[in-house]
């Protein structure tokens, strides 16, 4: 979303031109119905999780961080990191570690205000993206959002409450979709998550400091924002 691009671009986070593809907007379908606005100012991007890990890990490399790959972290203590029979002293301590996080469990930051959880699916068409929002379809038993991320390349996502539910047959109850979808060549494996709202009472506590979904998650549609509520004392 916009505001994420611009907080990437203060981190000196940018992608090149073929790697990713601008959207102006969303646009919603139910019904035969279509409701759209654009963006007030800049482009939302779109873009392969698999690249933003990629250019996010270079700019942090490049910047000095040392990374310890297949280093699990086994707890923490008020200055301390364990990893295994090793620690690392720390001032402070950011639980980034997604929506299962440990570090919120063991800095006791879990309790849960309220928790809603869906399924989603995604795979990717080799198709030129027909528009410059991404689009929201809705349907009785499942929406799909569809925004693109090169510009030969759709990311095409299903989110229902049915777990066996996939996109090869959700397709058909969206005709409009189907239609610019039905020929285009599947070119990436489906892959499946939960995909859960979930605010947290506190996302911080003492030197420990939740971030991502690690601090709560919002639904797949967009991820641009999240309701938490920080402790007075942070």
């Amino acid at each position: 979303m916009p505001d994420g691009v611009t907080a990437l671009e203060k981190l000196g986070i940018t992608f090149k031109p073929e790697e990713c593809h601008p959207f102006e907007g969303v646009r919603f379908f139910a019904d035969g119905v279509a409701a759209d606005a654009s963006f007030p100012s800049n482009c939302g991007l779109g873009v392969r999780r698999t690249t933003l890990h990629r250019v996010m890990i270079e700019r942090a490399a490049s910047m000095g961080v040392d990374f310890l790959w297949r280093t699990p972290v086994t707890g923490i203590s008020p200055n301390e990191v364990s990893l295994g029979e090793r620690t690392v002293s720390a001032k402070w301590i950011i639980g980034a570690d997604g929506a299962k996080s440990r570090v919120r469990r063991w800095a006791r930051l879990d309790r849960v205000r309220k928790k809603n959880s869906r399924f989603a699916f995604r795979q990717h068409y080799r198709v030129a993206p027909w528009t410059n929002r991404m689009e929201i379809y809705w349907g009785q038993l499942s929406h799909i959002y569809v925004a693109p991320v090169t510009a030969e390349e759709m990311c095409v996502v299903l989110v229902s409450r049915d777990s066996w539910l996939r996109l090869e047959e959700a397709l058909p109850t969206f005709p409009e979709l189907q239609s610019r979808l039905g020929q285009a060549e599947i070119v990436s494996s489906e892959r499946g998550t939960i995909t859960a709202t979930c605010n947290l009472e506190r996302v911080s506590g003492n030197n420990v400091a939740l971030i991502g979904d690690a601090s709560g998650t919002v639904d797949a549609i967009t991820k641009s924002q999240t309701e938490i509520v920080v402790s007075p004392k942070a």
